[in-house]
């Protein structure tokens, strides 16, 4: 459900980021490398992705403990707000654009 919810957003899976798929399917996550967490939040949060779906999907893939969960989601949040006071600026960061596909 979660992942149709993500899918309906972003489009499909086949169209994202080969990075954010292999963070979320193929490598064991985990969240606590915040480069790679943060690369990930990077593509929701530049895709229009809301705060609460990045996190939730991002834990339901890793399977993390309550303490790596509540890590996740503080990160989450920390980096979302940062980004968001941003908004005005040329560049937050790096990320895959659905939109224009690079």
């Amino acid at each position: 459900m979660l992942l149709d919810e993500l899918i309906e957003h972003l489009g499909p899976l086949e169209e994202w980021h080969t990075g954010v798929l292999q963070y979320h399917f193929f490598d064991r996550p985990n969240p606590t490398l915040d480069a790679r967490l943060k690369k990930v939040m990077l593509f929701f949060f530049g895709n229009s992705v809301p705060l609460k779906m990045a996190y939730t999907f991002y834990i339901a893939c890793c399977g993390c403990t309550v303490a790596t969960a509540r890590f996740v989601v503080d990160q989450t949040r920390e980096w979302y707000c940062q980004w968001m006071c941003l908004n005005n600026k040329r560049h937050i960061g790096k990320y895959y654009n659905m939109v224009f596909k690079k």
